[in-house]
């Protein structure tokens, strides 16, 4: 139900909700390896994970929903 989008000039990933409340923010040192500036998105909904490439012609996943806890 969110929708994620990349930011390249604030060097992130944000998912919002649809009423457009910002649920999540994903900055390059939340992922391993880091990210550099996010381009493409998609959303792999049966591995629950957001896939993204960055200006390095990287691949990158981090999970849909935070951990509980």
């Amino acid at each position: 139900g969110s929708i994620w989008v990349t930011v390249p000039v604030e060097h992130e990933l944000r998912a919002y909700a649809r009423d457009g409340k910002l649920l999540r923010s994903v900055k390059p040192v939340e992922t391993t390896p880091p990210f550099e500036t996010p381009l493409g998105i998609a959303v792999d909904e049966p591995a629950a994970r957001v896939v993204f490439t960055d200006l390095g012609g990287r691949l990158h996943r981090v999970p849909l929903r935070l951990p509980s806890g």
